[in-house]
């Protein structure tokens, strides 16, 4: 796991975050939302992240939000425990500098700060593949039954 965050921690600092986005699922825009998880998906996340904690304690180096965040997401995946990842920005009333922040949600688990939502002004998020698959899916067929139960179809004409 040491290696793990020391791996994400390289590539964070030599491939561009344009790279990287496609690793970190899909992007949804700005809207926060966590994906509903089972019993067991919710154990196995909080097991997720205490180890990524714990192990980043071990590290040679300091390793801050965004390391453990990739890998959170990895293992995550390989879990197939849905997840999104966010991404935030605030700024220190003090000294207004800015501070940015990436955290991962799954149901009731999180890696992270609880108050990150609060603090954070949400810049970015991603979703797993999966997950985001379903959703758009569902939000489609419910978009035909809206149109169908109000009448409104559409017509094609066949004109080309």
């Amino acid at each position: 796991m040491v290696l793990a965050l020391l791996i994400a921690k390289l590539s964070i600092w030599l491939v561009s975050f344009r790279r990287l986005s496609p690793l970190m699922g899909v992007q949804t825009g700005v809207a926060p939302w966590t994906p509903v998880i089972s019993n067991a998906q919710t154990h196995r996340a909080r097991q997720i992240s205490r180890v990524v904690n714990r192990a980043s304690r071990y590290t040679l180096t300091e390793v801050n939000c965004f390391p453990k965040a990739l890998v959170a997401r990895a293992l995550f995946g390989l879990y197939r425990i849905p997840y999104c990842l966010f991404f935030g920005l605030r700024r220190d009333e003090g000294t207004g500098d800015f501070d940015a922040h990436a955290w991962i949600v799954s149901g009731d688990a999180y890696l992270g700060m609880r108050s990150s939502f609060r603090r954070y002004r949400v810049l970015n998020v991603f979703a797993s593949p999966a997950v985001w698959a379903d959703m758009r899916r569902e939000m489609q067929r419910d978009s035909v039954r809206k149109d169908a139960s109000s009448g409104a179809f559409l017509h094609h004409s066949g004109v080309g």
